[in-house]
């Protein structure tokens, strides 16, 4: 019976061992998953900054052509400056003498209407010329031929200045473009450096990501560690488990050998028994007959003894009448 409560005890102890084994083999499984999640991850993750670190390899070549050119430019818009602001001050100096010529023209054409009307009055009044209205009309004619040249040389500077407030107005559009240019590349500028600004995050997220994954290959470590020792206490429970049950099966086995031998005995004494009883009942049956037969022998005997008795009474009696001896 203990033999029996031993190998259930260690049956029971084995399954909560088993259990807690498999608990452990789950957990590592689970831990291995996030472990290769983890790598795939953290490989991810290095494309990525390799990417970057490649493009930010690529932007410095580009950036330092960028600086170069962002420093042309800059001179180029310094110089685009200064000629912006010589020719605004020539624009406005043509301005200025451009209203004056238009002054100068509308007075001129004012003039030339005038003469205009007075010599269209005076060659309407030429029937009657006389010398002084002829040298007025030659001086009138002069002056409007002066003031048509005038005119016209007003005309031809407006132009002149018009063409050069053209090529101001192209020479603005250039410096606006070349601004907006500048605008865009400065941009551009800013744009590396928050790309620059995310590699070192990315970094930094790659280092975190790497620490990460050091405890996580730490903790792996230690779970396999503690595997395998569970694994080997499991080995030395079975091994110990099996010389126990070995050990508890040979008791078992030698129990149920002692069970049969004590059944066969039992059964051997109950055979015994029986036939001692039986014997002891002959024996009994023989006793009862072997008296009955002394005691018939016992009873024919003192029967005979008493015939006998009887006859040696008689003889006894016989004799002594025979002797005259009185009985006694």
């Amino acid at each position: 019976r203990r033999n029996v409560s031993a190998v259930i005890n260690f049956a029971k102890f084995r399954e909560e061992r088993v259990a807690r084994y498999e608990a452990t083999q789950g957990e590592s499984v689970a831990m291995e998953q996030r472990y290769r999640a983890a790598q795939r991850k953290n490989a991810e993750l290095k494309a990525q900054i390799a990417k970057i670190e490649r493009a930010k390899d690529s932007d410095k070549e580009s950036e330092e052509e960028t600086k170069a050119a962002v420093a042309a430019l800059r001179v180029k818009h310094a110089d685009a400056s200064r000629r912006a602001e010589a020719a605004m001050a020539k624009k406005a100096v043509a301005s200025d003498e451009l209203n004056a010529l238009n002054a100068e023209t509308a007075k001129s054409s004012a003039e030339l209407a005038a003469a205009e009307a007075e010599k269209t009055e005076l060659e309407a009044k030429i029937v009657h010329v006389d010398p002084e209205r002829t040298a007025t009309l030659k001086l009138l004619t002069q002056k409007c031929a002066e003031a048509q040249k005038r005119l016209d040389e007003a005309t031809a500077e407006t132009r002149d200045v018009e063409a050069r407030l053209a090529g101001m107005k192209d020479l603005a559009r250039d410096i606006a473009k070349t601004t907006e240019y500048m605008e865009e590349v400065v941009l551009a500028h800013r744009k590396k450096k928050e790309a620059s600004t995310k590699a070192k995050d990315a970094k930094k997220k790659l280092a975190a990501m790497e620490e990460r994954q050091y405890e996580i290959e730490a903790k792996v470590e230690t779970l396999k560690r503690q595997e395998a020792n569970c694994a080997e206490k499991l080995n030395r429970l079975k091994s110990q488990g099996e010389l126990k049950r070995h050990a508890a099966e040979a008791s078992l086995k030698a129990a149920k050998e002692e069970l049969e031998a004590v059944k066969a005995r039992k059964e051997a004494n109950t055979a015994r028994s029986a036939e001692e009883n039986n014997q002891l009942q002959l024996l009994r049956r023989q006793m009862r007959e072997a008296q009955e037969t002394h005691a018939a022998e016992v009873e024919a005997l003192l029967k005979n003894f008493a015939s006998l008795r009887e006859q040696v009474s008689r003889y006894h009696a016989q004799l002594a009448d025979a002797m005259d001896v009185p009985e006694k």
